[in-house]
């Protein structure tokens, strides 16, 4: 996808589909009524991944990085023939060319190269941290829907429903506003919410505090998707998701035990989410910001990275100087 339209591409589909599935989905559950019978029917769409291979395009970066340029051609025709452009056929060959000139050595890299140097292994660390604290935070309130007097059901579908407008918002704020801040005030926000359910006593409240966390939770997972496919260098980007979201499956598995810790204390969930979700408010803000960025295309062009940003710079502001003066602008696009 271009640079401007990933983050559309990748929060809209993701709100949309997410969104209306979840928001049925205990409906579902409430009129079967067998949790046999629900692990079936939940099953039954996972029997789609039998025809992906046919009908998923593969990555034209992936084909690039594994020197396979006819395979490249081939999928740059056929997207301009679904678009109806019909461009210079000169383009795909000096395309080609360039990317077969000496100084273009293709590589193959495995896993271990995330680790091989120290900015890389630091970026790698971070994301699965910053992963594992935001799945920590969502599923923790999920869960601790129950632990509020209300019909589960209706809560977990109003919570649920917050994903489309969480992915509307953030696809017009993400570009403006950059990966590391959206990601820290989403995980901030949680942790102010997560407190002030903790010290309301009002039912409605603590419903309240729980909808607006789950809201602000969605664009946390949203900004944490999206930061690892465009952090992560494209020899080992599908290997590098792919670990992360491994750290992911054990966070979820971590949930549950927060809701349970309500029989020590009621106000145990979420203190527990509070304090999660300011670990990983603090450590998104150590990830380079890839807004308007080109991906690494290579393990160097990874090591690279953001090298050049500070720490406190912001995607929405740039600094120029004229007559000795520093002036700031807006970034518009």
């Amino acid at each position: 996808m271009a640079v401007s339209k990933r983050t559309l591409v990748v929060n809209i589909a993701f709100g949309v589909y997410f969104a209306v599935a979840s928001t049925i989905l205990p409906w579902i559950a409430y009129y079967i009524a067998n949790w046999r019978y629900f692990t079936y029917v939940t099953a039954i769409p996972l029997l789609s991944v039998a025809i992906t291979p046919w009908i998923l395009p593969e990555s034209a970066r992936w084909y690039v990085s594994n020197g396979m340029m006819d395979k490249v051609v081939e999928k740059l025709r056929r997207t301009a023939r679904i678009n109806r452009r019909n461009p210079d056929s000169r383009i795909c060959d000096i395309f080609v060319s360039n990317m077969e000139a000496p100084d273009k050595i293709q590589e193959s890299a495995t896993l271990l190269d995330l680790f091989k140097t120290p900015r890389l292994a630091r970026n790698t660390i971070l994301l699965v941290a910053f992963w594992c604290f935001t799945l920590i935070s969502f599923d923790g309130h999920v869960y601790s829907l129950k632990l509020i007097q209300s019909s589960v059901f209706v809560s977990f579908s109003i919570a649920c429903a917050t994903e489309l407008p969480a992915g509307l918002l953030l696809a017009l704020l993400l570009d403006r506003w950059g990966r590391g801040l959206c990601g820290f005030l989403t995980m901030a926000m949680t942790c102010v919410l997560s407190i002030a359910e903790l010290m309301l006593h009002s039912m409605l409240a603590k419903l309240v505090m729980s909808i607006l966390s789950r809201f602000c939770l969605n664009m946390a997972a949203n900004v944490g998707l999206q930061y690892a496919a465009e952090l992560l260098p494209t020899p080992v980007r599908s290997q590098g998701v792919s670990f992360i979201h491994i750290f992911g499956i054990v966070a979820h598995s971590l949930a549950p035990y927060i809701t349970d810790s309500a029989a020590i204390w009621e106000g145990f969930p979420m203190l527990i989410i509070s304090t999660v979700s300011f670990f990983g408010a603090a450590l998104v803000l150590f990830l380079p910001e890839t807004v308007g960025q080109n991906l690494p295309q290579t393990i160097k062009q990874g090591k690279e990275f953001g090298r050049d940003q500070h720490f406190w710079s912001l995607p929405c502001y740039h600094k120029t100087h004229f007559n000795g003066h520093q002036h700031y602008h807006s970034c518009e696009r």
